[in-house]
């Protein structure tokens, strides 16, 4: 009696990476239980007579690829979305065929198999789907002439590792202010990735550069606008972030209208500095996705805001009264 054959659990393979060689992953991974030994057994391993690759109807866009390999022959039915693979050397009463010809088909097969190839869609997409494999395999007994067929199946998890995609950031001109100026209002616009799937999520970063006394200010809040939170991270690094519901268009017009409007965040130089101001700014995407489902887990684009504070000299401050004993120093 044949036995089930059994395959591999899952393939991971990347988000964006195009063809992905899963066929020479699934070739070597099934695997046969009846190798011909044990107690009882007869001595010819069972053999792989068909297998079918059963795409799955909500599954992703599959553009597949393949070579066919010696006596092996593919079909492809429409209806299912489904890939046969035989051999043409396998007709008739199998008992009339040789090991070696049983074995030289399935090698065929299982070479066929290995050519397969996928590019999943659509872009910028990291769901995962899977693959019903139908394995068919073949036990001859010579000796008692018997023969039988197993059909047999499992799935295969097609996980797709999440890949952040570049966001893009623009920043306003370069400003020039007195010291001691009241807070300076910044102009910044963040601008989504491609990444449509909502598995991503859009924040800004803001890193205000130091010399020997520290940082040289502070970013600060002038409004507050729902759904939107600016966060101080300490030593002078700021994080803006949308907790607002909806898709990620609407999140981004969130964290513009906050950003973007003049009026909402600004610089505050620290007190009596003057000298150049370097503030580097991100956009950052994030992907929602954890552990072995994410490969990149975020992506960054830079942009910086230059500010200049000139120098304004501070009144100094005169002692007009002063009292001292006669024939003495006063100071």
């Amino acid at each position: 009696v044949a036995d089930p054959a059994t395959g591999p659990a899952e393939l991971v393979v990347l988000e964006d990476q195009g063809f992905f060689m899963f066929g020479s992953i699934l070739s070597t991974g099934i695997a046969l239980d009846d190798d011909g030994t044990g107690t009882g057994n007869n001595d010819d391993p069972e053999t792989i007579t068909s297998i079918i690759l059963d795409l799955p109807a909500d599954a992703l866009t599959y553009n597949v690829t393949y070579n066919t390999v010696g006596t092996a022959e593919v079909f492809f039915d429409m209806g299912s979305e489904s890939y046969t693979i035989n051999s043409s050397a396998i007709t008739g009463n199998p008992i009339l065929l040789n090991q070696t010809t049983r074995e030289d088909a399935e090698d065929d097969i299982r070479a066929t198999l290995a050519t397969f190839q996928f590019n999943l869609g659509p872009m910028h997409n990291d769901r995962n789907s899977e693959i019903n494999v139908l394995v068919t395999t073949l036990d001859v007994c010579s000796d008692l002439m018997e023969f039988s067929f197993q059909q047999s199946s499992f799935t295969t998890t097609i996980l797709v590792q999440a890949i952040a995609d570049d966001p893009s950031i623009t920043t306003g001109i370069v400003i020039q202010v007195d010291e001691d100026t009241a807070v300076i209002p910044l102009t910044i616009n963040a601008t989504r990735s491609v990444d449509e799937d909502d598995s991503e999520t859009l924040s800004v970063r803001i890193e205000v550069d130091s010399d020997d006394e520290g940082v040289k200010g502070r970013i600060v809040a002038l409004a507050n606008i729902s759904g939107v939170m600016l966060d101080d991270l300490g030593d002078g690094i700021y994080l803006v972030t949308t907790f607002s519901d909806g898709d990620p268009a609407s999140r981004e017009a969130a964290l513009d209208s906050y950003l973007n409007s003049g009026t909402a965040i600004a610089f505050d130089p620290r007190d009596d500095f003057s000298g150049f101001v370097t503030l580097e700014v991100y956009a950052v995407s994030t992907e929602r996705a954890t552990g072995n489902e994410v490969s990149v887990p975020t992506a960054e684009s830079l942009a910086f805001v230059n500010l200049t504070v000139l120098p304004l000299v501070d009144e100094p401050q005169v002692k007009t009264n002063a009292i001292g004993p006669e024939d003495t120093r006063i100071d």
